[in-house]
């Protein structure tokens, strides 16, 4: 692939700060960027790559120094033995990245399916489900022969977990309800899980996924009259911006206890009105409701 990455994209896909990734460049060589007429970086798609799997690695107590000494091969066959090795805790976990390690999606697909009909939701879509999802991008680039699975993948656990929430939507009496709205350009599989953990506390979900704006709110509000409202912040916004997408739920929805989280959320999350409530995880979300 000829498309070049400036070193914010590695710093976004893999999590790692960009002043780390400039002493790894400086102190182990990982990287020889190109630069442009500006001077700037610019990083090759086998760069890219390796950041993913080079940061798995060290999130996972391997020594930078170790890992920049493996060859590609190496490389990967301890990304692949790691994510083998994490997944062993849980049965379901290991099955499932056994599957999407061998591409095997359909099998995936009717496998979850069947956890999520069967198996009580603490113990698998917030001890396992997460956790997958989180390594999906891993998975994705360890083999070359499942680069794109992870957007099909995404897909089958969306489409799943709505699908068995509506079923117990249909089969059972709810008192409360909640909204959930999407605040970002993406529809985010956190939305779909937040949906799927109300639904088994017993509230009548509703999701909305048009982005986040004024109009649309206001819609909403005279619409629905929900006892929780929940969004995420997953893309970069300005304290400003999330602020005022917060007040205009608030003013919307003065009764309802408002719930918030996402990824950029968490550099602001002391700020945020304690009217608000900051869910930093899934687990702790669940036990709120």
């Amino acid at each position: 692939m000829d498309k070049n990455y400036s070193i914010s994209d590695l710093s976004e896909i893999s999590g790692i700060q960009i002043p780390t990734i400039r002493i790894w460049e400086q102190r182990y060589k990982i990287f020889t960027p190109k630069r442009t007429p500006t001077n700037l970086r610019q990083y090759s798609y086998q760069d890219y790559v390796k950041m993913i799997l080079v940061s798995f690695l060290v999130k996972r107590n391997f020594r930078i120094g170790q890992v920049v000494q493996f060859s590609p091969l190496e490389l990967h066959n301890r990304v692949r033995n790691e994510l083998l090795n994490q997944s062993k805790e849980y049965p379901e976990m290991h099955a499932m990245t056994i599957q999407l390690l061998q591409g095997d999606v359909d099998t995936f697909g009717e496998y979850l399916f069947q956890c999520l009909s069967n198996i009580s939701p603490d113990a698998f879509v917030i001890k396992t489900l997460v956790p997958l999802i989180s390594n999906l991008n891993v998975i994705d680039f360890v083999d070359e022969a499942n680069i794109g699975n992870q957007l099909i993948v995404k897909n089958i656990i969306q489409k799943y977990l709505i699908v068995v929430a509506e079923r117990k939507l249909q089969s059972g009496f709810y008192n409360n309800n909640i909204l959930i709205l999407r605040s970002d350009n993406t529809v985010s599989t956190s939305l779909f899980i937040i949906h799927f953990l109300a639904v088994i506390k017993k509230y009548k979900s509703d999701v909305f996924f048009n982005s986040l704006i004024e109009d649309c709110v206001d819609i909403l509000g005279e619409k629905l009259n929900p006892d929780v409202v929940y969004t995420e912040f997953n893309e970069s916004k300005s304290f400003f911006q999330i602020c005022s997408l917060l007040d205009i739920i608030e003013n919307t929805f003065p009764e309802a206890q408002i719930v918030v989280s996402g990824k950029y959320l968490m550099k602001y999350w002391e700020k945020i009105s304690n009217k608000i409530y900051i869910a930093q995880d899934l687990g702790n979300f669940y036990k709120f409701l």
